[in-house]
């Protein structure tokens, strides 16, 4: 990646900052209790990835002790989210392991809920639904919508889910060419809503993270479970758009990220399809062909 103060990282930074809620545990707070007070929750999450050692798993498990601490104290309606990576365990499974049940611990006398954020190339959510099922009821885990489609009634399954996009693979409805192609664009809709179906049936309380609030309006008035969805959109979102989904009496929560390591949550979050791999190239001080 580019150093921080970079041409491109500048450039970068102008276009995604209103999604970052500062760069410390006190401006994320003030941001997350200002969100309580309009009616919604947050779900913060602490940007410092590239974790290689032992030494800085163990800091980003003391941050985010500490920011469940500061939550729990001032009374704020927010669980965390946590990437596998930033606790060790692309490193050492049973470290990582031993760093995440201390925060689940703190989180579950607390009352906070603990989200374990998709990445592709860590498998983790198999290995800790053996390790930690009916141990804690503050984990949550993401997974692809066409993951959840293949689940079946009885399968191992988490009490708390959220619905992200497969944005990798290309099927995610706000890809380019999906947007195009209306027959795409209206079975995406279908896929989505028999998967909230699908992971409904398991018995899990479900969040559905989108970037388009038109898209989940459209999932959301299809599904049989609206009252029991929780729509999360990315910090930053439009106010009115936000009022018109308040107005249809649906639970919003907001991802709420802080912290200086902005750059890999710009490209894995705020972009998809084509833009997601040219915003790669960029970042990376290569030009896109």
């Amino acid at each position: 990646m580019v150093e921080e103060n970079s041409f491109f990282a500048n450039i970068a930074f102008r276009l995604v900052r209103k999604h970052i809620a500062g760069t410390t545990v006190a401006t994320v707070l003030k941001k997350a209790m200002v969100l309580n007070k309009e009616g919604m929750g947050a779900t913060i999450t602490f940007l410092n990835d590239h974790v290689d050692s032992q030494a800085k798993a163990k800091y980003n498990e003391s941050a985010y002790m500490q920011l469940l601490h500061q939550i729990s104290r001032l009374s704020i309606r927010a669980a965390i989210s946590i990437r596998p990576s930033q606790l060790g365990y692309a490193i050492d499974e049973k470290m990582a392991d031993k760093y995440l049940f201390n925060i689940l611990g703190y989180a579950e006398k607390n009352g906070i809920t603990v989200w374990l954020e998709y990445e592709k190339k860590l498998p983790y959510a198999d290995h800790l639904i053996r390790n930690n099922d009916g141990a804690s009821d503050a984990l949550g885990v993401e997974i692809p919508y066409s993951v959840a489609l293949k689940w079946e009634s009885g399968s191992p399954h988490r009490k708390l889910i959220k619905v992200v996009p497969d944005i990798e693979n290309g099927e995610d409805y706000n890809n380019p060419g999906n947007r195009k192609d209306k027959r795409r664009k209206e079975a995406t809709i279908t896929e989505y809503v028999e998967c909230l179906d699908t992971v409904y049936n398991t018995g899990a309380s479900l969040s559905l993270f989108v970037h388009d609030d038109k898209f989940a309006m459209k999932v959301i008035a299809k599904s049989k479970h609206r009252k029991g969805l929780i729509l999360e959109l990315p910090f930053g979102y439009s106010k009115k758009k936000l009022a018109k989904i308040s107005k249809e009496k649906i639970n919003v929560n907001i991802y709420t990220p802080y912290g200086k390591d902005w750059v890999p949550y710009a490209v894995n979050r705020l972009t998809e399809g084509k833009r997601h791999k040219i915003a790669k190239l960029i970042l990376e001080g290569r030009h896109p062909e």
